[in-house]
């Protein structure tokens, strides 16, 4: 029969952790808002689509019966009754455990934690006070995707997400329905590359701008390359940055026909006839430099043989160091073979 250890080492307290965890300590708090316990009814609880995830059916099945005691009280937010129909209690997080309440059918009313705000805030400060709660309540404890950390940091005026939706509204690109309305907006996939590529890579922050010309050029070309996909992905368009840098860094024949390469249907397209061919099996942030090398530049190097063409017209070792001195993209990966 096995002995349960009542060792009074196996308990320490709140405080004997605190003192442990003593060099990340951080006094004061941050918000003067804090969260009331109520007793409420979810059934009459609303849902802010602008920044709230979508519910998992998957979730919703395997959480099953409800269960009282695995349900952690959710964070509802009150409105102000002066906001009319925009007023009332919105889940900020919990929904599938609300759900799960009103589907069990419970007479029991259900414990949530309720933000507060005071009677004379606008609607405004109300959404983005929701919104950005939300956001640090998912970021801290849950896998957020990227989309939807941007789609609600957009609401609370988080920079980096405002830069990627106005790149994405001046780009014309859309993706699951957010960023651009129009009819012939282009779906991103792999929006966390997208997001990268505005926030890590073009974005200058002493002059405090993202430098859309450059993406707007590799779009262009890359739309030109692929006139029938109506989705681009977010890799294979930063691939194509450095594609159209190669452009811009080199000049007479070399240009001609490294364009002629990346454009005509048999040049890449011979070898990579769909965006996905080009991306599949990379994801990682560094792996726009590998599409270019192996993938992007390789088929350019068969296809100058193919061609036969002139060494004078061919882009080399030369021409790719001299690029390199601006870009470290274009250095050459470790051991790269340069003669076919």
């Amino acid at each position: 029969m096995d002995i349960i250890n009542t060792n009074d080492s196996n308990i320490v307290t709140i405080a004997d952790l605190a003192d442990q965890f003593s060099d990340f300590a951080s006094e004061g708090i941050t918000n003067d808002l804090p969260l009331v316990y109520e007793e409420s009814s979810p059934s009459t609880w609303k849902v802010e689509r602008r920044y709230q995830r979508m519910v998992s059916p998957n979730t919703i099945k395997k959480m099953g019966v409800y269960d009282p005691s695995l349900s952690v009280p959710p964070v509802v937010s009150d409105r102000p009754k002066s906001f009319g129909d925009l007023s009332g209690m919105f889940v900020i997080d919990g929904q599938q455990h609300s759900i799960k309440h009103v589907q069990s059918r419970t007479n029991r009313p259900m414990m949530a934690a309720v933000l507060k705000h005071p009677l004379d805030a606008t609607y405004e400060q109300v959404l983005k006070k929701e919104a950005e709660v939300f956001f640090k309540l998912n970021t801290n404890t849950k896998a957020l995707s990227k989309l939807e950390k941007v789609r609600s940091g957009v609401v609370y005026e988080d920079p980096e997400s405002m830069r990627t939706l106005e790149t994405m509204m001046a780009l014309n690109l859309k993706c699951d329905n957010f960023g651009s309305q129009s009819d012939d907006a282009l779906e991103i996939k792999n929006f966390s590359q997208f997001d990268h590529m505005v926030n890590k890579e073009h974005y200058d922050a002493t002059m405090g701008v993202v430098h859309f010309s450059d993406i707007q050029s590799a779009l262009s070309l890359l739309k030109k390359v692929y006139p029938e996909d109506r989705e681009v992905n977010a890799l294979v368009l930063r691939a194509f940055v450095l594609v159209n840098d190669v452009f811009q860094n080199t000049s007479n024949g070399k240009r001609i026909q490294w364009v002629q390469y990346i454009t005509e249907l048999e040049g890449l397209r011979r070898d990579y006839p769909r965006q996905q061919k080009l991306h599949q099996g990379m994801g990682t942030y560094g792996a726009d430099k590998d599409i270019f090398w192996e993938r992007i530049f390789g088929s350019y190097r068969s296809w100058t043989q193919y061609q036969k063409l002139d060494k004078n017209y061919i882009i080399g070792k030369e021409t790719m160091e001299h690029i390199s001195v601006e870009n470290k993209k274009f250095t050459a990966p470790e051991g790269y073979i340069w003669k076919i």
